[in-house]
C-alpha cells in the first residue's frame, strides 16, 4: 500500500506517438484518440515516482521505457516511432550492385566486377572517396589512384596523382567549407588543391594538427568540424572559439544529427555514444554490441539512429533511458544510407538496392 503525503504533481509529454497507438501506464490503458498522421500527448497530475510505460500497435514492434516523475516538472519524451514487423521493400531499384554511395544530387553505384554505374554510364574507378557540397563533382579511387570527375560530363576525369607529381596520395576528401579545394594527405603531410585551377600548396590550418586524418565532416550549418584520425581519436572544433576537444580515444564512425545540437560516434567498445554539443549534459552511452565495422546515420527527427550491423539493419533512441528500443528495420541489409531532406531510406540487400519512403 502507497502512502501519499501532500505534494506537487508531475507529468508525462509525449511529443509524437503514432497513429493508431494504445498508450499504457502501468499496465493501465490511456482512453486517448490519435490524429490522423501523429500526435502530441500530455499526461498530467501524475504522483512523482517511476513509471513503466508501454506504447503498443498492432502489426507493429512496440516501444517500452521506464520514465521517472518529478514534483511540478514535465517530462518531456521524445518522438516515438513505431516499426512494423516486417517492412515492404517493394521492387529493387536497381539489381546486381554490391555497394553505392549517395550524394546531394545524384546516385553512383557497383556491380560485382567493381565497375561504378552512373545514370547507366560508367566512371572512373573502383569506389566513392568524397563528394562536393553541391553534389556535382565526386572523388573516386582503385588502388591508390585517386580521379576528380564532373558528372556532367562522367566520361572525363582528371587523375589527382599526376597532379601531385611525385607524392604518395593516401587520402582524398573535398574541403567540408570549399567545394574549389581539396584536402589530400599523402605520406610527406597534408595538402590543398584548387581542383579549378590545380594549384597546390601545404595546409595550414588547427585541421593539419591532428594529421593523419582519415575522416573530416562539417555539422549541417557548418557550425562545427569533426575528425578522426589513423588513431581512431575523434576530435570536435566548434568555429565560434577555434577550440578542438576530444570526444573519444577510440571512435570507429560518426554522425552529426540534422538539427546540429546532437554528435553520435562508434566506438570500438561496440557501443554507440550520443553528446551535445551546447547542452550541458552528459554524453549517451548504448551499449548493444555493435561491430567496429558498423555504421550509423541519423533520422531526420534528431531522436532516432539508423545502426547498420553486418547482416541487418536497426533503428536506435539516442538515449539510454531504460530499457534502450533498439527495432529491426530489415534483416539481410549489407549497407544503407539515409537522405534526411526527403525522408527516404536507401538499403542494399542480396545484392539488390532498394529506394524506401521512410514514415
Amino acid at each position: 500500500m502507497e502512502t501519499f503525503t501532500i505534494n506537487k504533481l508531475g507529468a508525462i509529454f509525449f511529443k509524437r506517438i503514432p497513429d493508431k497507438a494504445t498508450v499504457f501506464i502501468e499496465k493501465n490503458e490511456l482512453n486517448f484518440e490519435s490524429g490522423l498522421l501523429t500526435s502530441s500527448l500530455f499526461i498530467a497530475n501524475l504522483f512523482p515516482k517511476t513509471y513503466e510505460i508501454k506504447i503498443t500497435k498492432d502489426g507493429y514492434q512496440s516501444w517500452q521505457k521506464t520514465l521517472s516523475v518529478k514534483p511540478s516538472l514535465v517530462t518531456e519524451v521524445p518522438p516515438i516511432i513505431l516499426l512494423p514487423f516486417s517492412i515492404d521493400l517493394g521492387k529493387p531499384l536497381l539489381k546486381q550492385r554490391e555497394d553505392f554511395w549517395v550524394g546531394p544530387k545524384y546516385l553512383i553505384s557497383r556491380s560485382p566486377n567493381r565497375v561504378l554505374w552512373f545514370n547507366n554510364q560508367k566512371i572512373v574507378g573502383e569506389e566513392i572517396a568524397s563528394w562536393s557540397e553541391d553534389g556535382e563533382t565526386v572523388i573516386s579511387r582503385s588502388g591508390n589512384t585517386y580521379f576528380a570527375t564532373n558528372l556532367q560530363m562522367p566520361w572525363s576525369a582528371i587523375n589527382l596523382n599526376l597532379a601531385l607529381a611525385n607524392l604518395k596520395i593516401k587520402s582524398v576528401q573535398f574541403h567540408p567549407q570549399n567545394s574549389d579545394e581539396l584536402i589530400i594527405q599523402t605520406t610527406a603531410g597534408l595538402y590543398l588543391l584548387n581542383i579549378q585551377s590545380l594549384v597546390l600548396k601545404i595546409f595550414k590550418s588547427t585541421i593539419a594538427d591532428f594529421q593523419p586524418i582519415t575522416r573530416l565532416e562539417s555539422s549541417p550549418n557548418k557550425n562545427y568540424l569533426a575528425l578522426l584520425n589513423e588513431k581512431n581519436e575523434l576530435y570536435l572544433i566548434d568555429f565560434s572559439n577555434s577550440q578542438p576537444k576530444k570526444l573519444a580515444d577510440n571512435a570507429t564512425d560518426f554522425k552529426f544529427s540534422p538539427d546540429e545540437k546532437q554528435i553520435a560516434f562508434i566506438t570500438k567498445n561496440k557501443e554507440v555514444v550520443t553528446d551535445f554539443l551546447k547542452e550541458n549534459k552528459a554524453m549517451a552511452v548504448l551499449n548493444i554490441g555493435i561491430p567496429e565495422d558498423g555504421k550509423l546515420s541519423w533520422h531526420r527527427d534528431s531522436s532516432h539512429l539508423f545502426i547498420q550491423y553486418p547482416e541487418a539493419l536497426y533503428l536506435l533512441e539516442g538515449n539510454n533511458l531504460p530499457p534502450i528500443n533498439l527495432q529491426l528495420v530489415t534483416n539481410g541489409a549489407t549497407q544503407h544510407f539515409y537522405k534526411a531532406e526527403e525522408n527516404i531510406l536507401y538499403i542494399l540487400k542480396n545484392q539488390s538496392l532498394y529506394k524506401l519512403n521512410f514514415e
